[in-house]
């Protein structure tokens, strides 16, 4: 399994709702950042 099917499939309960290119219009250039906090708190 390659990188982009690994995002793929983790994303997929989130397709309805747009999916990933609904996740980049929301966040932009700030998607890094917001990632990167977010395995921050998880790992916490």
């Amino acid at each position: 399994m390659n990188m982009r099917e690994h995002t793929a499939g983790e994303l997929s309960p989130f397709a309805q709702e747009g999916g990933i290119g609904k996740v980049h219009q929301l966040f932009g250039a700030e998607l890094p950042k917001v990632l990167e906090a977010v395995n921050r708190e998880l790992a916490a």
